[in-house]
């Protein structure tokens, strides 16, 4: 963890969320006073100057040096909190936890972890200034800074139900968002889906494929009787019309008849 090397409230409040961070991923319980006392000396390394010297006069002092560890320890941050942050130093962070809004881009998860952050940070003042967050203050900071529809569709849903954590209203907003989620989805037009390219081998495979069509049959040779005799036999084309409908000028039966002269009888003189 990095130690403490700014001043000012910023930079003690955000150096004050590490270490409760720390505090937790080192499962410290501040009722196991060797525990305490390992977190005591942990505090001395991570404070340099001027505000080592604050925090151990406070836990080394002749009045506080047999107390408990967690009490010493909780003594000489509360000190040094005193210090970094000046009497209406709450009001400041309220203030910008009220201006703070969910923004189009960023989910309800995300937002709650930015109230969260500065929530935290008012938790750290509160040994000092006995002012803790009313949980109807909170919820009512958390549904401002959400979208107007979002807002709408909440009362609708819970009107004046009574929420018994902060986690609770975050966990109704979310279910709300992920249901506008949905209708966006289902709302969204959908593109055309691309054909692939159809080629002589897919469209015969098509064929192939498609139940109840039937397939051409081939072509019947054409029978004896519709064959023109004449032309079968002088290896015309036969095959497109009858021995009666054959109109060649050469097919003796379709030929007109010749009229015959008549001989003269020649009478001798």
């Amino acid at each position: 963890m990095k130690g403490y090397t700014g001043s000012g409230w910023v930079a003690w409040l955000d150096f004050g969320l590490r270490l409760f961070d720390y505090i937790r991923w080192m499962q410290y319980d501040f009722n196991d006073e060797n525990a305490m006392e390992a977190l005591h000396d942990d505090v001395q390394l991570l404070l340099k100057g001027y505000d080592l010297d604050k925090y151990q006069s406070v836990t080394n002092s002749p009045e506080n040096a047999n107390l408990p560890y967690s009490q010493r320890v909780q003594l000489g941050l509360a000190f040094l909190t005193e210090l970094q942050c000046p009497l209406g130093t709450r009001e400041i962070l309220l203030d910008k936890l009220r201006q703070l809004r969910k923004q189009a881009s960023q989910t309800v998860s995300a937002y709650a972890a930015e109230f969260s952050q500065w929530r935290r940070k008012i938790a750290i003042l509160q040994s000092l200034e006995q002012q803790p967050i009313a949980l109807s203050d909170q919820v009512q900071i958390f549904k401002t800074a959400m979208p107007n529809e979002f807002q709408i569709e909440f009362r609708k849903k819970y009107g004046l139900h009574n929420f018994e954590s902060i986690e609770d209203v975050e966990a109704a907003f979310i279910a709300i968002e992920n249901d506008f989620d949905f209708i966006k989805r289902l709302n969204k037009p959908k593109k055309p889906a691309t054909k692939p390219p159809y080629d002589s081998k897919s469209r015969a495979q098509d064929k192939k494929e498609r139940p109840g069509q039937r397939e051409s049959k081939p072509a019947r040779a054409p029978s004896p009787s519709s064959r023109c005799t004449y032309c079968t036999a002088h290896n015309y084309k036969a095959d497109n019309h009858t021995s009666t409908e054959c109109g060649r000028r050469d097919n003796p039966p379709k030929m007109p008849p010749m009229k015959h002269r008549q001989r003269s009888n020649h009478v001798k003189a």
